[in-house]
């Protein structure tokens, strides 16, 4: 009965993302679609700018493929939004309690640069509604781990990529975007709804706030259900973001070492790198030296949190089984 109900609702969830005609993901690798000034159907690049008002960083007018009003009304939306408390400069320097437990417990690092000078970021779903309830009964509710990712996020944008949200000029490529890798590694139709869909609803609500640092998506290891969970996650995208997004189902490896090189490739994705990245030793630094409680003359440091163990979550995944 449990199964017959979920494959009716599979069923119901098809159908309604063809209703909607939400396109589906890339299945192969190309040339991602440069949305932006360039969709604007102005003379020059110059010339869509002009029309946008001078506080608006230009990050916002790609984000909605040159329009300048809608620029303006997103740019306006994050105003008010920063200042409601999400001010990048305050989200930044918040402490993490719980830092080392998240890392822990939801797999995401940074981890060096793609051929073309791209930060690569990835991240793991592995059972997520297991991973959720388990740091729940540690005290580390979902919105401990949202306000943990917003961190990562205002810390990598201000230290890792050009331009934060500079007025007066384009976001530099690929100093400004970075190559996000999704590794699907074991997620079922359990983690559509409950904790899981909040998690990545949220997250696209604060995303939403920084718009066009993404230069291309690739999801590995896409499970057989995974039409079912794109009907639920791409009407919560922008069209811009849903369009770099490239799912690779059968030998991810070989295209992954087609975008980065080997020696700056993890083990466990093709590479030869087993070693913990230096963005992920500066994000530990900068975490124990602006975001954690000193205690006494016993100030944290690189070497006792090494001491208690790699809290990455990186560097056991990049040895592989």
């Amino acid at each position: 009965a449990v199964v017959r109900s979920a494959s009716r609702r599979a069923e119901k969830l098809k159908e309604a993302a063809a209703a909607a005609e939400i396109p589906a993901p890339r299945d192969e690798l190309s040339k991602p679609p440069r949305a932006g000034l360039e969709d604007a159907g102005a003379s020059s690049e110059n010339e869509v700018a002009d029309a946008l008002p001078r506080d608006v960083p230009k990050r916002f007018l790609g984000a909605v493929r040159g329009d300048p009003a809608q620029a303006l009304k997103r740019w306006k939306e994050t105003e008010a939004w920063r200042a409601d408390g999400n001010r990048p400069e305050d989200v930044q320097y918040s402490p993490q309690p719980h830092f080392d437990v998240i890392k822990a417990s939801h797999t995401h690092f940074f981890h060096r640069r793609d051929k073309l000078g791209h930060l690569c970021a990835y991240e793991v779903i592995e059972n997520p509604n297991r991973a959720f309830k388990a740091m729940e009964r540690r005290g580390i509710g979902m919105a401990d781990v949202v306000a943990h990712m917003h961190f990562v996020s205002a810390w990598t944008y201000a230290t890792l990529l050009d331009d934060v949200d500079e007025v007066g000029r384009a976001p530099k490529d690929p100093e400004g975007y970075f190559l996000k890798i999704i590794d699907c590694k074991s997620i079922g139709l359990g983690d559509c709804g409950g904790a899981t869909a909040a998690y990545f609803k949220a997250i696209n609500a604060i995303n939403r706030n920084y718009p066009e640092r993404v230069w291309r998506t690739i999801i590995i290891n896409a499970p057989s259900i995974f039409g079912v969970i794109w009907s639920i996650v791409s009407p919560l995208l922008d069209p811009n973001v849903r369009e770099k997004i490239t799912v690779l189902r059968g030998n991810y490896e070989a295209t992954l070492r087609e975008l980065v090189d080997e020696d700056q490739l993890p083990v466990a994705y093709g590479g030869t790198d087993a070693s913990v990245s230096p963005e992920e030793l500066a994000l530990k630094q900068f975490v124990l030296d602006h975001c954690t409680p000193k205690r006494g003359d016993s100030a944290a440091s690189l070497a006792s949190l090494d001491a208690a163990g790699d809290s990455s979550g990186s560097l056991a995944d990049l040895a592989g089984p």
